[in-house]
Order: C-alpha cells, then sequence, then structure tokens
C-alpha cells in the first residue's frame, strides 16, 4: 500500500458584561468598569478648627479588560484627597484619598447561539471550520473534494501545510461510458481557508499518464516541504509544489525492484520492496542520498535489511527504520524496527508488537515517541514506545480498547486521534492519562450514504483534525473538525 503522507502539525470572538450594566454585543470583549472610590472625610483637629466634613472624591474606573476568562475590570484609583472642613485657622486638614473602587463585573461570556453558531458551537471560540452546527455539535466539512470519473486507488498520500492540503492519487480511468482503462497519477491541492460547502475540487498540479504500451504505473509517493515523489515501477519522478514545472527523474529503481512505500528525508530516500509475485519472494529495504549522484543513479540494500515478508508501511524517525510487516510463518503483522545504517552479523531487527492484526495499522511518531494502531475487533487500541528503548516489553497502551481503528494517526503535544471503523473520530492523552474522548461521528456529513465516512486520519493543526473520507470507489475527499469534543 501506499505510504501515508507526511503530515505538518501547524477562534471565534466572544464579549464580557462590565461592571455597571448588561449590555454586550456578541463578537468582541469588553473592559469591566471599576466602582466609584469614595473620598475621605476632613480632619477636625481642634488645632485646624475643621466645623464640616471633607468632600468626596471618586475613583478611577477600572480599567482591565476582562477578556476572555470570567473576571473583571481592576478597582478605580483615588483621584484626589476629599476636602478639608472649613477651619477658623490657616492649618486645614484634607480628607483621605479615595478609597478605591471594586472590580467591574465583566464576566467574559460568550453571547453567541452555542447550539446554533458554527463559529462558536458547543463553546465560545469553537469554530466547524466550514461545517453546521446543530445542537452543539459540528457537522464535519469538505474541504477538498476532487471527484471525477475516475476510480482512484484506495490508498491516496495527503500532506498538511500551514495554508494548504496536498493529495496524490493513482487513477484508472475506466469509466462505465468507456470501459478501456487509462492509468494516471494526479495531484491535486486546496487551500485550508474554504469556510463554506460546497467544497472546491481544488487546483490541478499534474497528471501524468502512463506511456501509453508500457507497465511503468505509479506505486506510491511521497512529500517533503516542497516536491512531491512518485514512485514508478522503474524510477522515483519529483514534483515541485510550488511551481509549473513539470515532473523528472529524479533516480532509478534496480531491475526487477518495484518500490512498495517510499519515505524521503532531508538526507535520504527510503524504499520499501514490492514483489510481483506476491508474498512468496522475499523482500528488501534500500536508501540512496538526497540528493541522489544523479537522475541513474540507484539505491542500494541496507545491509541485513533482505529477505524480509511483505512491508506495508515505512517511517523513518532520526536513526530508525520503523514499518508494519506480514510475517508469513506465523500470519501475523508486526510493528518492526531496525536501524537506517543496517544490520550486521546475526543481529535480527526488532519486533516492537507481535500482532497488529492488519495492513491497515499506522504509525507517527512525535519525535520522543514511536505510536501504532492496533486493529482487533472489538478491542483495538493506540500503542506507543519510547525511542530511547525500543523494546516490546517497554511498550504501553495509550487509549482505552475501541472497536477496531481504521488507518491514519495524528499527534499534536497532548493528543493522539484516529478514527474507528464506523468513522467515528477519537482522541486520547498521549500519555495515556486519561480515556478516549469522542470528537464527532463523521458519518453525520451524510446519513444516506453509509459509506461516507472517515477513511484514514491524515493531520491536525491548531484548530481542526483533517481525515480522508471514505466515499467509495470514486476519489477520496478531504474533511475536518474542530479537535476538541464539544462540552
Amino acid at each position: 500500500m501506499g505510504l501515508a503522507g507526511i503530515v505538518a502539525a501547524a477562534a471565534g470572538a466572544c464579549t464580557s458584561n462590565n461592571g455597571d450594566d448588561d449590555d454586550a454585543s456578541a463578537g468582541s470583549p469588553s473592559a469591566g468598569s471599576g466602582g466609584k472610590g469614595s473620598g475621605g472625610k476632613g480632619s477636625v483637629q481642634p488645632s485646624d478648627g475643621g466645623t464640616s466634613p471633607g468632600g468626596v472624591a471618586t475613583g478611577n474606573a477600572g480599567a482591565n479588560a476582562a477578556g476572555m476568562s470570567p473576571t473583571g475590570g481592576a478597582g478605580g484609583k483615588p483621584m484626589m484627597p476629599g476636602a478639608g472642613g472649613d477651619v477658623m485657622e490657616p492649618a486645614a486638614g484634607g480628607g483621605a484619598a479615595g478609597a478605591a473602587g471594586s472590580a467591574g463585573a465583566g464576566n467574559g461570556a460568550c453571547q453567541a447561539d452555542l447550539q446554533g453558531d458554527p463559529e462558536n458551537c458547543g463553546a465560545c471560540g469553537r469554530s466547524c471550520g466550514g461545517g453546521e452546527c446543530s445542537s452543539g455539535d459540528c457537522a464535519p466539512s469538505i474541504i477538498l473534494n476532487p471527484k471525477d470519473d475516475a476510480r482512484t486507488d484506495p490508498h491516496p498520500v495527503f500532506m498538511l501545510t500551514a495554508t494548504s492540503v496536498f493529495e496524490w492519487q493513482y487513477v484508472d480511468d475506466q469509466t462505465f461510458v468507456d470501459p478501456a482503462p487509462e492509468f494516471r497519477s494526479r495531484l491535486v491541492t486546496g487551500a485550508l481557508d474554504v469556510q463554506v460547502p460546497p467544497a472546491p475540487v481544488g487546483s490541478l498540479l499534474m497528471d501524468l499518464p502512463v506511456p501509453a504500451g508500457g507497465d511503468d504505473y505509479p506505486r506510491s509517493a511521497s512529500f517533503d516541504a516542497a516536491h512531491l515523489y512518485e514512485a514508478t515501477y522503474t524510477q522515483v519522478l519529483g514534483k515541485s509544489l510550488t511551481s509549473n514545472a513539470a515532473a523528472a527523474k529524479v533516480f532509478s529503481l534496480p531491475a526487477n525492484v518495484d518500490c512498495e512505500n517510499l519515505v524521503v528525508t532531508p538526507t535520504a530516500f527510503y524504499l520499501s520492496e514490492h514483489s510481483r509475485n506476491g508474498n512468496s519472494t522475499p523482500q528488501a529495504l534500500y536508501t540512496i542520498a538526497n540528493p541522489p549522484p544523479s537522475a541513474a543513479a540507484t539505491p542500494s540494500a541496507i545491509t541485513g535489511l533482505g529477505g524480509r515478508d511483505q512491508i506495508n508501511d515505512l517511517l523513518v524517525v532520526g536513526a530508525n527504520l520503523f514499518w508494519i510487516e506480514y510475517n508469513l510463518a506465523d500470519s501475523a503483522q508486526m510493528v518492526v524496527t531496525a536501524p537506517v545504517a543496517g544490520l550486521s552479523g546475526n543481529v535480527q531487527p526488532v519486533v516492537l508488537d507481535p500482532q497488529v492484526y492488519t495492513t491497515e495499522a499506522s504509525l507517527a511518531s512525535d519525535g520522543q515517541y514511536l505510536y501504532w494502531t492496533v486493529h482487533v475487533e472489538p478491542a483495538g487500541k493506540v500503542r506507543r514506545v519510547k525511542l530511547t528503548t525500543l523494546s516490546a516489553d517497554l511498550a504501553e497502551d495509550v487509549s482505552d480498547e475501541f472497536d477496531s481503528p481504521i488507518e491514519g494517526i495524528a499527534l499534536d503535544a497532548d493528543y493522539a486521534y484516529f478514527a474507528d471503523r464506523h468513522g467515528v473520530l477519537f482522541r486520547a492523552k498521549k500519555d495515556g492519562s486519561a480515556g478516549n474522548e469522542a470528537i464527532a461521528d463523521t458519518s453525520i456529513l451524510n446519513p444516506d450514504q453509509v459509506a461516507l465516512r472517515a477513511g484514514r486520519v491524515i493531520g491536525v493543526d491548531s484548530r481542526f483534525v483533517y481525515f480522508a473520507l471514505n466515499d467509495g470507489p470514486f476519489g477520496r475527499a478531504v474533511g475536518r473538525l474542530p479537535k476538541t469534543p464539544a462540552p
């Protein structure tokens, strides 16, 4: 299957009432007014001959903004001493300074309709990102929908940046009208600032047909910050994400080596082999420098990592390779790791999890831990192990058990995000300290199409979690939801 794309992990307004009145305009915070200080009474020392109490001086109004939290403005400050009483002698005692006013009562409350406002859905500042808000819950919004009559590979590759989403597809242009297939690969992109449906089909950056009469079909793809890299049966092509330049050959593949998974890092490319003869042929892992010495250069097999069974996913983190491998002898899908430099002698790769049950298991890392999904019904889970102590004995559960996660996992500073086979999006604390929190049921996007639900979690940013929608045989749309559950 294709490698999951590299994911770049890049508020509605509320108002406060002030301390003097209850008027508030939805949309912006205002300061709470301070109370008013009272002037001191004039001195009536006998030597002063004071005969009347001092005047009353008013404190300044509180000026601290109430902000988004329910705290008022600061109390007023004294303006001047109270006036002294009338005196019979020149020496007069003035009153003490006015006391500070009490804090204003601004409450920071959101004045929007939390049950129906898509920019304040369920909580102040919780935006639906273009989706509808009903009863305080967000419906998913589609931000990219490159649907056409072409049948696409079930494993497109995605990348998120701070402003855009990119999607690579392997397309079979066989249609119901013209049954003759035409194989091609496409790269489309869409902006993340889309706010209202219908979502755009995106911009087509690449449309690359397979040469007529050839069998150099697209196999997999990977992204870095500036390029798409596409592996075919014979070569790896590079395509700029920011220019109209055509895709160009980056390096060649060795004879009889077909790429199943492709990963690019700043210093190297890594790929796993695909066998046209099925699982019975041992497979290997390969690498080549980035940039390669020439377009004619070919990757070299990594020492000690040949003779593998079927490799279904590949991730590189620092000095380590991680992959999902189907063990033919035990009929098990395993999480496996080895150094990028390879192994020598009789040293074998380390098995981190002996059974994750399916090729749909997914890998992700935050630079400190490796995370993966275990797909077993009804006891699926998310697990992790520290990168400095790679051992199955030290692996730990992150999530509660749930009904079989689908492909894809995304991470931010605190949470892991994933979905179950019914299309319900969840999050769980990365350290396992809290149970699963359901974010939303993505199938509510179109209740009449049961298959239209999250098909893969592809990334998360500061506000939203993004997922590919599994919408049957035609295309893969990209949707999003706020990453915080409704209160």
